[in-house]
């Protein structure tokens, strides 16, 4: 936290703490002691799993080395910092929901969505370098089993409310939020993520179809395959889809989210 309050602080802020003026430790430094805090308290974990609060703070170095730009070691961290959520089980924290038990024990679903917004973090982590980087996700959204996160005013005041997972099927992801009730922007903003990072997947080269001549074939080597231009039916119904997804979100969206008209 240090770290990212220090590009907020001046000299002049601390001249008279001690009566003189004081040297302000830089971003960088604080940055560095927290990761080497985070290092060692990770060997003393050895093989046991790691508590939540040490997942935390990898999640803010991580976010801190992110900003700066999604390198070598950037993108490495955030790989080990997903292995450390996968270790902590976040992402099947709602496997088995239980409304009823959620409802009557305030405190545990509370510790619970703390949880869950620890890998909603992540997840847009993940996509946010992984887009950039024009790589695969290190997340399995087929595997993703934890609530999407609700309001931050829910949350604080403990009032219980009911959510959903992101749902594979981007043609349903909306309709299943907004079956929940749920209005945060959060858990909103990540569906319409979702839908943004699908779509980008069809400009990958490896989303295109892929025809040969048989000639070609016969005079060339197997291995050497000639990728079309034009997106095959398949990818083009998928297109589709993602298409009128986003129109439906856009519509379904809660009024305190959309941007009101003029027209």
């Amino acid at each position: 936290m240090f770290s990212f309050s220090a590009r907020f602080c001046t000299g002049n802020e601390l001249q008279n703490i001690g009566g003189h003026r004081m040297n302000v430790p830089s971003i960088s430094y604080f940055h560095a002691f927290a990761s080497r805090r985070i290092d060692e308290a990770l060997k003393q974990c050895a093989e046991d799993t790691p508590p939540l609060c040490l997942l935390q703070a990898t999640i803010l170095t991580t976010f801190q080395l992110l900003i700066e730009g999604v390198r070598g070691k950037a993108w490495r961290t955030l790989g080990n910092c997903i292995r450390l959520a996968y270790e902590l089980k976040l992402h099947c924290i709602d496997i088995y929901p239980d409304d009823a038990q959620d409802q009557s024990d305030i405190t545990a679903w509370c510790l619970k969505e703390e949880r869950r917004r620890a890998w909603w973090a992540l997840w847009e982590f993940d996509v946010f370098a992984s887009t950039i980087r024009r790589l695969p996700t290190a997340i399995d959204w087929t595997q993703n089993n934890t609530w999407l996160p609700v309001d931050d005013e829910a949350w604080y005041n403990g009032t219980y409310r009911r959510s959903c997972i992101l749902i594979v099927d981007p043609a349903f992801r909306w309709k299943t939020l907004q079956q929940t009730g749920n209005t945060s922007a959060k858990a909103w903003f990540i569906v319409t993520n979702s839908l943004a990072r699908n779509a980008l997947l069809f400009s990958y080269p490896q989303s295109f179809s892929t025809q040969f001549s048989q000639q070609e074939d016969r005079s060339k080597s197997a291995a050497r395959k000639r990728p079309v231009s034009e997106p095959s039916k398949d990818s083009q119904m998928e297109l589709e889809i993602l298409e009128n997804a986003l129109r439906c979100v856009s519509i379904a969206l809660p009024p305190r989210l959309s941007y009101p008209s003029t027209l």
